[in-house]
């Protein structure tokens, strides 16, 4: 009896071990950075991050030639990747989501078009 417990107990020991699906990236999580456009993408990252504190003067990122002015000057970037040397931004929230970053740069490498 013990050894038939001691079976049952390692084989669900090892099916709990065997490869998982969440042990793979789901394609929810995967950040997709393809076919970034401004009023498609970067519009609500800007939107829901910055324009609480940005959305008028000295600095509107609601205005596309302000953002881009910005993002061509490579100041965008570097406040939302909280680099040496610029104010980290949001100012006083935590850093953007990795995928967020990587779809403003994604744009930003593709010429801050407004598309």
């Amino acid at each position: 009896m013990k050894k038939l417990t001691l079976l049952f107990l390692l084989s669900i020991s090892l099916y709990s071990c065997k490869d998982k699906e969440e042990d793979s990236p789901s394609p929810d999580s995967v950040c997709n950075t393809s076919n970034v456009t401004y009023s498609n993408t970067v519009k609500s990252i800007i939107s829901n991050n910055c324009i609480v504190c940005h959305g008028g003067a000295p600095m509107n990122l609601g205005d596309i030639a302000t953002l881009q002015g910005v993002a061509n000057s490579g100041l965008l970037y570097k406040v939302i990747t909280h680099a040496e040397g610029v104010p980290a931004m949001p100012k006083g929230k935590a850093k953007l989501s990795d995928c967020d970053i990587a779809k403003i740069k994604a744009w930003i490498d593709a010429g801050a078009q407004n598309n």
